[in-house]
Parts: structure tokens; sequence; C-alpha cells
């Protein structure tokens, strides 16, 4: 009983060492930062304008401004990691979801994207710590969300827009963003956890060949 427990001890204790915390913070900010931009570039042309989305707001006259491009990338980014983006109008009890899967905005291959990225930077760092295991691999796979979560949180509020106009017969107010709750535990926690394990376990497999 005494060995088996010793057993389970150092087993964990090589699990924990596989945990990467350097390269777990840098591997999640820079597949952040690469699903963020191939997104940023493939809508490029249609991103810049928002009009098609937000245009009906000129009804109420008055100055509206429009979110920036920047933001709307943001926007489609975290939809990619099925996190609704909100919008809240005055006059309105709660805050609606955009349908950006029905936008010119969006494209179903976006939904790829941060798997793909998040899979390749488990799989970089997992090879990086030299994990020689499926479970080891997956371990330092995993800790990209050391540093995704973070960046996921900090974008979601960045992300965030808000206007106000006193038009010539009514004042309005309206707002717009990821939804913060299911980006910090879906997008944040969940994506990166699971999708970067994954990656981690199959290099952690390859290289324990």
């Amino acid at each position: 009983m005494a060995k088996s427990e010793q057993r389970d001890r150092t087993r964990s204790g090589s699990l924990l060492e596989s945990v990467s915390i350097g390269g777990g913070l840098a591997g999640g900010v820079i597949a952040y930062v690469l699903g963020y931009g191939v997104i940023a570039i493939a809508k490029s042309d249609a991103i810049d304008s928002a009009s098609g989305l937000f245009g009906f707001l000129s009804q109420f006259g008055g100055q509206i401004d429009l979110p920036a491009g920047w933001k709307l990338a943001g926007w489609v980014f975290y939809r990619a990691h099925n996190v609704d983006i909100l919008f809240e109008s005055s006059g309105t009890e709660s805050s609606n979801p955009i349908a950006f899967t029905e936008t010119v905005f969006w494209e179903p291959w976006f939904f790829a994207v941060p798997v793909i990225a998040l899979a390749l930077a488990g799989a970089v760092v997992a090879y990086a710590t030299a994990a020689r295991s499926t479970t080891a691999g997956a371990v330092a796979g995993g800790s990209v969300v050391l540093g995704y979560i973070p960046v996921v949180a900090v974008g979601a509020v960045v992300t965030g827009w808000s206007t106000a106009s006193d038009g010539s017969f009514m004042s309005f107010e309206a707002s717009a963003g990821p939804d913060l709750l299911p980006a910090l535990l879906v997008a944040g926690f969940i994506y990166p956890l699971v999708v970067g394990g994954i990656g981690g376990s199959i290099a952690g497999a390859i290289r324990g060949r």
C-alpha cells in the first residue's frame, strides 16, 4: 500500500513538472493573437464597414459612433469560440445576442480558427517541454490556458462598445460586446485547456515513440 501511494505521488509530481508556466503564458498569448489576426485579415473588407450591422441606428438621428473595425474583428473571434455577442439598447430590459453567423462578417470555417491555433500552441509547448507521453503532453499543452485566459478577459473588455445620441426627436443609447462570463469560462478556460491539451497529447505521443 505504501509503495502504491509512493508511485501515485511520484506520478503526480512528474505530471506537475509537465506544466510549463513560461511556455503556457507565451503559447496562450500567441494562439490568441494568431487566431484574432487570421479572422481580422480574412474579413478586413467587411469589418472596415459596420454600416451593414448597425446602420439601422441612423433612424434615431444624431451622430452615431459605430464600433471600430478591430472591435468587430474581436467580436467575430469570440463568436468563433461559441461566445455570444450581446447588444443592448435603451428601452430594452435585457441584452440580445447578435446573429453574427448570419452576417457578412462570418465564415463557417471561423469556428476552426481558435481550435487550430490552440492545438498548434499546445503541441509546440508540449514538444518544447520534452513531454514523452500522451498524459504529460496533455498537461503541458493545457498549460496554454495560463496565457489564454488573461488575454481573453482583457479582449472581452476592450472590445466592448457603447454609443449615445441626442437625436432631433429622441435620445438613444446602445452597447455591445462579448458576453463576459461565457467568454471567460468557454473561450478563456475550456477551449485552451481541452484543445491545447489535445494538441499536447499528440505531440507527447509522437515524441515518446
